[in-house]
């Protein structure tokens, strides 16, 4: 069934763009009556509504709040002759409007708007039923048993994504936002433990303290959170980081899954009142994971699965992450070259398995299918540098330089093994047989020097000898059917992986970006802070938060100059579409807004953020702040007030 819209406005589009809507497989419906555009709505046979605002036939703006009466989750776009001033938006953030754009509209530009937010065709009984989040929209779906949760976050982590990732096992449900491979929000099913039950199992708060907050909040004084600021009990960081280690417990639990399934929602977001905002450090959460003994078993599965790949450490360590990690297990780390193999490594028992997946989890060492090329001293050195003495058999020793020839050929040997996957080193493909991988590996053994031959050199011992091992370990890989076909696999996932990284790369350094424009705002260094949201912006353009944050930092930056406060709320105002969900952008437009004087637009927004999420302290506190203002403005003043009030 096509995708229906429905389009409100004295004026019909063009002929040219009705005809484009219709051939990309929309339903098209004119209309400039009330009635007509309520029923249709009403009736379900809509799945999105473009509207002016300015009808002359009836108030565009109570059309659009029946409308939205009717139905709370469909896409309503805004295209209008009016000005977007301060005061209209607001107006249209309250109704919840999904977009907004001001005549003139390039035709090219609506249809890029009506594909973003329906996409093409689908049926639109789809849209009922209360899902939350349609099933249309799944990404990815898969089994817990097959791919452990912790490496399910570990490919969400080194890919930067954004959305939701559902859990479940049994009877348990979890929720897990992200955002550029952060976690930022859980929600649990049936609920979880609460914050002020949290805060006294740890010791935070004590009973009596315990008691007055629940009294407090009885007694209609405010939330838990806002009881917590207002008693003095926990600061704004302080609260932050309870809510942290709260939801770090609650993701260790589901971490320790064995079973269940998962489905990842991308750009999706959490409902925000009914869930613990956090925000978690992915990689020293999964190495910590790695590290439990408890899932030693878990890590010797999945590290069978990797026995012949090479291990190299990745990029050095911060601070943080290495606190995290014991002396010999670092001086063992720095051992990790890409020369030697998981089954190697764990064979000399100088590392436990689990302490390798827990590294492996936390990106701290990369697995290669091919050894990593890293040249014999011998070959770097001048000619006739002794370095240690390996010999072959009980040989003459020569004093000279050996032939640059010899060294010639076993340079060019020693690269070719090092650069080169098993399959292009023996010369084979994946589909060869036994005998011939055999015969490939005879004719590539039959190209080096012979022992005697390198012999009186001792520089030169130690190359052939890991040319010879090299030679082998391909061999070792490519024997049988069985192990070609399981080293194409791990070579196909290496590649994956390696695709992975380079889209992640990109959201990590956005999310760096963001970090740091934090840090800039709590010092109120706002140029700074905008440079750094400007340049997480630019590597992430389609993460809300950052856009929103971009648009405060530029109006704190400048508070006075209107033009920039109205790109500053251009900005956030992208923010709010891009994640419809998220409370802060509200609150960011809100108080640009109270900062100016328009407490009534001030109002709608905190409203709107309020909606968003029920117990958020900052719309909660302001708006009573509004309203005592407003009592006050309001009362009269003294005897000659209440004459002129009688």
């Amino acid at each position: 069934m096509k995708a229906s819209i429905l389009h409100i406005d004295d004026e019909q589009l063009t002929d040219e763009l009705a005809q484009t809507l219709r051939g990309h497989g929309y339903q098209l419906t004119e209309s400039d009556d009330r009635d007509e555009s309520l029923r249709m709505v009403q009736d379900r046979k809509v799945d999105l509504v473009i509207s002016e605002i300015q009808l002359t036939r009836c108030d565009g703006l109570e059309l659009l709040q029946e409308i939205r009466a009717c139905d709370d989750k469909l896409p309503i776009l805004v295209v209008t002759v009016l000005d977007r001033t301060p005061e209209l938006y607001s107006e249209i953030l309250e109704l919840g409007i999904t977009d907004f754009l001001t005549k003139p509209v390039l035709d090219t530009q609506l249809l890029n708007t009506i594909v973003e937010l329906i996409g093409g065709k689908r049926d639109s009984a789809d849209r009922g039923g209360g899902d939350e989040i349609p099933d249309s929209t799944v990404r990815d779906t898969g089994d817990l048993g097959k791919l452990p949760i912790t490496e399910l976050f570990r490919r969400f982590y080194l890919g930067g994504v954004a959305g939701v990732c559902i859990v479940s096992s049994d009877r348990k449900r979890m929720g897990i936002q992200l955002r550029n491979g952060s976690i930022v929000a859980i929600g649990v099913n049936g609920g979880h433990e609460s914050l002020e039950n949290y805060l006294l199992r740890i010791d935070r708060v004590t009973p009596r303290q315990h008691e007055a907050l629940l009294d407090q909040v009885t007694a209609g004084f405010g939330t838990i959170r806002e009881s917590l600021l207002g008693m003095g009990i926990l600061s704004e960081d302080e609260l932050a980081r309870a809510e942290c280690g709260l939801a770090e417990e609650q993701l260790s639990e589901v971490f320790a899954w064995s079973t269940g399934s998962f489905r990842f929602l991308s750009g999706k977001t959490l409902k925000a009142g009914s869930t613990i905002k956090c925000d978690l450090p992915v990689r020293a959460l999964l190495l910590r994971e790695g590290l439990n003994e408890a899932d030693s078993e878990r890590a010797s599965g999945s590290l069978a699965k990797r026995d012949p790949l090479y291990v190299s450490s990745s990029e050095p360590l911060d601070a943080a992450l290495a606190s995290e990690i014991d002396t010999p297990a670092l001086k063992i780390l720095a051992t990790f070259n890409g020369d030697r193999t998981v089954s190697e490594i764990l064979a000399t028992d100088e590392i436990k398995t689990h302490t390798l997946y827990g590294f492996w989890l936390a990106g701290i060492v990369e697995f290669h299918s091919d050894p990593i090329l890293v040249l014999d001293e011998v070959l770097a050195e001048p000619s006739g540098t002794a370095v240690r003495e390996v010999a072959l058999t009980p040989p003459r020793r020569s004093k000279a330089a050996p032939p640059k020839a010899l060294q010639d050929r076993l340079a060019g040997l020693h690269n070719r093994v090092h650069s080169q996957n098993d399959f292009a080193l023996l010369g084979v493909e994946e589909s060869v047989n036994d005998e011939e991988v055999r015969s490939a590996r005879e004719q590539l053994l039959e190209l080096l020097p012979t022992a005697a031959e390198v012999a009186p050199f001792p520089q030169l011992v130690s190359s052939l000898k890991k040319i010879h091992l090299r030679i082998e370990k391909a061999y070792d890989h490519l024997e049988t059917a069985g192990s070609r076909l399981a080293y194409a696999a791990l070579r196909r996932e290496e590649e994956k992986d390696r695709e992975t990284n380079a889209i992640g790369e990109r959201a990590r350094e956005a999310e760096d970006w963001f970090r740091k424009g934090e840090q800039a705002m709590k010092k109120e260094d706002y140029d700074q802070a905008v440079e750094a949201f400007g340049m997480a912006t630019h590597h992430s353009p389609e993460i809300g938060d950052y856009l929103a944050h971009l648009g405060y930092a530029m109006y704190r930056a400048n508070p006075d100059e209107k033009l920039v406060m109205r790109e500053a709320m251009e900005h956030i105002a992208k923010g709010i579409k891009l994640s419809p969900g998220h409370q802060q952008p509200y609150l960011y437009l809100a108080r640009i807004f109270k900062q100016s004087g328009d407490l009534t637009s001030a109002r709608k927004v905190y409203r709107q953020a309020n909606r968003i999420a029920p117990d958020c302290i900052e719309a909660l506190r302001e708006l009573r702040l509004i309203e005592q203002r407003e009592h006050k403005r309001q009362k009269p003043k003294g005897i000659m007030g209440l004459l002129r009030k009688g």
